[in-house]
């Protein structure tokens, strides 16, 4: 995780100096489990939500705004790209990357938050819940908050571009 926290806040060692970057101030990681019955194996993987003053200066956006027939709002498509820079970190080279406008930051921050990767680390069949119990005694931490995430208390842009006072528990 440190790795990818310095990735995505554009700290990065780069021929024994450190590279500040545009990155994201804080955010937090989100570990998943989807278990193929196909195949029966488990898919483990990240999701990350994070924040800060500027698009990412490395990594490329994923989603794209398709118009279709018929339809008045457009439809959002998002396709993985590579990077070898997260294979490099022991992750997975494929990665989406979805940006969200200013004025959506307090919806998707509430949505991650109560919702959607907090309350469901786990995608699996029925057969599969003795597993899933036998790991969740071990109690693995299945969320990392990062950079300005890490405090009890912090202040995020709202959608106005001032600050806000969140309270984290």
């Amino acid at each position: 995780m440190r790795g990818m926290n310095r990735f995505l806040c554009g700290k990065h060692m780069k021929a024994g100096h450190t590279d500040y970057g545009l990155g994201a101030d804080g955010g937090t990681h989100f570990l998943e489990f989807t278990y193929n019955n196909n195949k029966s194996w488990w898919n483990v993987h990240m999701h990350s939500l994070f924040f800060g003053p500027e698009k990412l200066d490395r990594l490329k956006e994923t989603s794209t705004h398709v118009e279709v027939e018929g339809e008045l709002l457009l439809q959002k498509e998002n396709k993985g790209r590579s990077c070898s820079a997260l294979a490099k970190l022991g992750y997975g080279a494929r990665y989406t990357l979805d940006y969200c406008e200013p004025h959506e930051l307090d919806q998707i921050i509430k949505y991650s938050s109560k919702v959607a990767y907090v309350t469901k680390p786990f995608k699996a069949p029925k057969h599969m819940m003795p597993e899933v119990e036998e790991f969740m005694y071990t109690n693995p931490r299945l969320s990392r908050p990062f950079g300005r995430n890490q405090y009890k208390i912090d202040l995020l842009p709202d959608a106005y571009g001032e600050e806000t006072f969140i309270e984290k528990r």
